[in-house]
């Protein structure tokens, strides 16, 4: 056989997509409460001290902290993970990147890094 689909869909998933397909309001509502909790955690990361927080129109915000790799450790200690974005061209140990998550857990990283920053 010279030639396959290169990647194998199964009935059941294609079912799936055409249903999500056709859901146009949930995706708007989404984006609109991701919106929101973004520019909240934004400003609420931005009002402590040491942090700067690059705006962004992604589920994702990028900080820097003069304490990175120290911050990275001290949270995950807490079970709370932030991405090291030492890796992305351009950065170095001082920026993460932070995921834009429920409000309890965006007030929660933010409480664990008030506490770390003081």
């Amino acid at each position: 056989m010279s030639h396959r689909q290169p990647w194998g869909v199964s009935g059941l998933a294609c079912a799936a997509l055409a249903t999500c397909a056709g859901d146009r309001d949930t995706p708007r509502r989404v984006a609109g409460e991701v919106a929101a909790a973004r520019v909240e955690l934004a400003e609420a990361l931005g009002s402590l001290a040491g942090l700067r927080v690059w705006p962004s129109a992604a589920n994702f915000l990028l900080v820097r902290t003069p304490e990175g790799p120290r911050l990275v450790e001290a949270l995950r200690r807490r079970r709370i993970a932030v991405r090291p974005a030492a890796s992305f061209p351009g950065l170095n140990e001082s920026y993460v990147r932070i995921a834009v998550r429920t409000r309890d857990d965006n007030m929660l990283l933010v409480g664990a890094l008030g506490e770390l920053l003081a």
